[in-house]
């Protein structure tokens, strides 16, 4: 599948994110739920590839796929 989520698609990468998501193919919806208690005004931040990788290898796909390098 593919979707467009506008709200979802606001958040930035981390290798250490405040925050995960699924999608519901009943509901053919994303939620996001969080991983750690996240305090008022702090950023919400999701990571874009597997925090299970090896750094060097999330770098690599961060660099493939979103054309930036990570500094976390």
């Amino acid at each position: 599948y593919a979707g467009v989520f506008p709200s979802i698609s606001r958040c930035n990468h981390s290798c250490g994110p405040n925050v995960d998501s699924s999608f519901d193919e009943d509901t053919m919806s994303m939620r996001l739920f969080a991983l750690r208690p996240i305090a008022a005004g702090e950023q919400v931040m999701i990571s874009y590839v597997g925090t299970f990788l090896p750094s060097e290898s999330r770098q690599e796909q961060l660099e493939q796929k979103y054309q930036f390098t990570c500094e976390c």
